[in-house]
């Protein structure tokens, strides 16, 4: 995966989940209509609430990841464990583009490139290396 550079798929997939996250919180905040989201499935606003409300949740984690493997958040945490994570993130996203992929919300349905391109991020950040000079 060179084609796709670090510093690239970590910009990019900083942004992207900077942008999930701005949309979960257009959800809470009633912006985006919670009906569609989740498939359609939610009827009431306190269930909305605890779905998106772990949205944002998950989002900010996995965005925190991301920032502290980009140094930008200035937690230490091991190479090995941070690959883990990053392994796992792409797992994630996979899955969640096999979901969005069947979904049959248009909206939910227009985030699988996203969540594809998420996913190929992942993997080249968690197959590269980092150099110590290198920045975001």
């Amino acid at each position: 995966m060179k084609f796709i550079s670090i510093s690239f798929a970590r910009r990019g997939a900083i942004m992207l989940l900077s942008l999930v996250f701005t949309f979960h919180v257009f959800v809470l905040s009633g912006i985006i209509p919670y009906d569609m989201v989740w498939g359609g499935k939610l009827s009431e606003p306190l269930k909305m609430m605890r779905y998106e409300g772990f949205s944002t949740i998950t989002t900010l984690f996995l965005l925190s990841i991301l920032l502290i493997e980009s140094g930008i958040l200035k937690i230490r945490l091991s190479d090995s464990l941070l690959k883990i994570l990053l392994w796992f993130m792409a797992l994630i996203f996979t899955l969640n583009t096999f979901a969005n992929v069947y979904s049959i919300n248009v909206i939910e349905r227009s985030f699988a490139p996203v969540t594809i391109v998420l996913a190929l991020f992942c993997i080249r950040l968690a197959l590269g290396e980092k150099k110590k000079t290198e920045e975001i």
